[in-house]
């Protein structure tokens, strides 16, 4: 039955429009259901007006497979098919940050900013390489565009937190954790760097508040840390 069903979807691909079928690929795609959507995307790939797309795609499929070096085949092959499609650069970013080769996948995000100064997910990923070199000065100018651009971004007011934490600017760090429970109160990740950067800020009582609230969150470490510091 299953060598069935797979048979009649191939059917209904072909009879698909080009736009049809690659919508579709995508559909799969966010749901994760990959095997489907590779299924779209063999017939995307035989239809000029969506072969970049498709191959795009698949090499972003690969990469959340773990298949590092497919994914890089596939970047290649699409480079060499259009090399105006800058979008490649940012799946290399992705390859490159995975493999931690953090300068490498700066390099790549920066290629695709060259030609889209907005681009808000190259931005945030450029920054974030830039805080794993431990330039934190040049992460910090990244995440400020993204917030310049979206300023309702909470991740991006985290990492820009996480930057001002670790070069010591302690204020800064206070108020963009904030800032990210301000947008979103289930980030859970900045209770407790939040509750630290009062703490070396001195406020303590207001460091055993978020503690407290890291724990109504379900950070079960926040516990040993209000045990030590709330006495």
């Amino acid at each position: 039955m299953k060598r069935i069903a797979l048979l009649f979807l191939c059917l209904k691909v072909l009879s698909a429009s080009s736009q049809k079928t690659y919508a579709m690929a995508k559909k799969y795609f966010l749901q994760n259901n990959f095997s489907q959507s590779t299924i779209y995307l063999d017939s995307c790939a035989k239809q000029k007006d969506y072969a970049d797309s498709a191959l795009y795609l698949k090499a972003h499929i690969a990469i959340k497979n773990n298949q590092f070096d497919k994914a890089t085949d596939l970047c290649d092959k699409l480079h060499h098919q259009n090399k105006s499609y800058y979008e490649v650069w940012f799946l290399r970013g992705l390859i490159a940050s995975l493999k931690t080769k953090y300068a490498q996948a700066a390099e790549d995000y920066t290629k695709v900013l060259n030609h889209d100064p907005k681009h808000l997910k190259a931005l945030y990923n450029r920054s974030w390489a830039k805080g794993q070199l431990e330039d934190y000065e040049s992460a910090i100018s990244d995440l400020n565009t993204c917030i310049n651009l979206d300023a309702n971004f909470a991740a991006a007011y985290y990492s820009r937190a996480f930057c001002n934490e670790k070069a010591g600017n302690f204020d800064a760090a206070i108020r963009d954790y904030s800032k990210t429970i301000t947008l979103n109160e289930n980030y859970e990740d900045a209770y407790l760097p939040l509750a630290y950067a009062l703490n070396q800020k001195g406020e303590k009582v207001q460091a055993c508040e978020m503690l407290q609230k890291a724990i109504e969150k379900g950070v079960h470490v926040a516990n040993d840390f209000k045990e030590n510091f709330c006495k």
